[in-house]
């Protein structure tokens, strides 16, 4: 009777199988490309924003496969988990970006905004107009 043996890799010295990490980065980029792949936000914001997060779920993905080795299923949920972690991390940067920026206009000094000071008013030495050693 023939037994099969699992190919194992290694990366940087670290033994994983091979069958193990295809599901969990396939997995991952399944989640992180397919579900949002229609989505006119993922164009405009493609190099800046979803590259890097699907560059980091897969990168985890990754990491997760070498350090706990698991089988192949598993290998593949953690894989769509962390590819739909992603997924919120992008729509979370996707609304921080799309946020209005508050603009106020030219900048301004104070004396523009406020005019010249009035009587009563403290100077910049602290003493009050049309007091003694006052402007």
């Amino acid at each position: 009777m023939a037994t099969s043996v699992p190919v194992i890799w290694h990366f940087l010295g670290y033994p994983f199988e091979a069958a193990g990490m295809f599901a969990a980065l396939f997995g991952c980029f399944a989640a992180r490309f397919w579900i949002g792949a229609a989505q006119a936000v993922r164009q405009e914001h493609r190099w800046s924003l979803d590259i890097p997060v699907s560059g980091m779920a897969l990168a985890v993905s990754a990491a997760i496969v070498i350090s706990q080795r698991p089988e192949p299923l598993s290998a593949l949920m953690y894989g769509a988990g962390l590819g739909i972690l992603g997924e919120g991390i992008f729509k979370i940067a996707e609304k921080y970006l799309q946020k209005p920026v508050p603009y106020s206009g030219s900048i301004q000094t104070n004396r523009q905004r406020n005019g010249p000071p009035r009587r009563g008013d403290s100077g910049p030495t602290g003493l009050r107009w049309g007091h003694p050693g006052g402007r």
